[in-house]
């Protein structure tokens, strides 16, 4: 059965098996596991851009899908020594420096190239300002365009 013991234990077994230590909390909200670690060996999970954070919730999301045959899929968001939370803080406030931009000068604005987790931080940033928002691109220069809501 899936809940957060069992997710924790899961987590530390990686992180033991990947030769890291640390502390490994995981708490449910609403419609997703929230995995916290923290560690003395932040700056290696993390990776550059978060990229070995996202593959370690990648690697999490596939065996926590294998396990749970009766739900359908598992939402799980990764996080290492809070560096999401701080990246969050920066997305959000260039999404809104960007929606301020569209707004005051008419003008689309592109955004710089940002992984999947970045957009989606933006598109749901500026869900609720007087913007629109459309990833453009491909791969590694995929990109956010803000446009001013017809």
């Amino acid at each position: 059965m899936m809940n957060e013991e069992y997710i924790q234990k899961l987590v530390e077994n990686f992180l033991e098996k990947a030769s890291f230590s640390g502390s490994v909390t995981v708490e449910k909200d609403e419609n997703r596991y929230q995995v916290s670690i923290t560690t003395d060996d932040g700056g290696l999970l993390i990776g550059q851009g978060g990229t070995h954070i996202l593959a370690l919730q990648h690697l999490i999301r596939l065996c926590l899908r294998k396990e749970a045959k009766d739900e359908e899929g598992v939402n799980i968001y990764v996080d290492v020594n809070g560096y999401w939370k701080e990246k969050e803080k920066i997305l959000e406030q260039e999404a809104l420096e960007a929606a301020k931009k569209v707004m005051e000068g008419g003008e689309s604005v592109v955004l710089r190239a940002m992984n999947a987790h970045e957009r989606k931080i933006v598109h749901d940033t500026l869900a609720k300002e007087a913007v629109t928002t459309e990833s453009t691109g491909f791969g590694t220069d995929r990109r956010i365009v803000v446009k001013r809501a017809n």
